[in-house]
């Protein structure tokens, strides 16, 4: 039987940038395979965001466990929202911008029973802001 094994996972800082798609600007009309009405806005900026994140691992011969946490700030963040409208009988969803920050984490852990059999489980959670109130719904 070996010793656990008990390390910083990994850590990273990273800048980027998300191009939109014709999808959120032009967008104009049913989208059926969501049934739903979008809607646009051609005059949207680009993303940019700064993402860190961290975590931990510890491993032993039986058993293995991870945690992890993240936030990322993101201006121009694009995201679709539900309004009131609707639209030939489908309701209307807009294509919009914010400037936000997403956190959240996940844990996972896995026991080894006998072999080949193990049994795991896991979580994960997001939170979205922009300041006021959640720009999305993010899953």
């Amino acid at each position: 039987m070996s010793a656990p094994n008990f390390f910083i996972a990994h850590r990273h800082h990273f800048v980027g940038a998300w191009i939109k798609t014709s999808r959120f600007l032009y967008a104009n009309g049913p989208n059926l395979a969501e049934a739903r009405y979008e809607i646009g806005d051609h005059a949207m900026r680009t993303e940019h965001g700064n993402n860190v994140d961290g975590g931990i691992r510890w491993a032993s011969n039986r058993f293995r466990a991870d945690v992890s946490v993240y936030q990322n700030q993101i201006d121009d963040f694009i995201f679709t929202s539900r309004t009131t409208q609707t639209i030939n009988n489908l309701q209307v969803f807009r294509h919009t911008q914010t400037n936000a920050r997403l956190q959240g984490g996940e844990a996972f852990a896995e026991v080894a029973l006998a072999d080949p059999f193990s049994v795991h489980a896991s979580y994960d959670v997001t939170q979205g802001t922009d300041g006021a109130s959640p720009p999305c719904n993010v899953s």
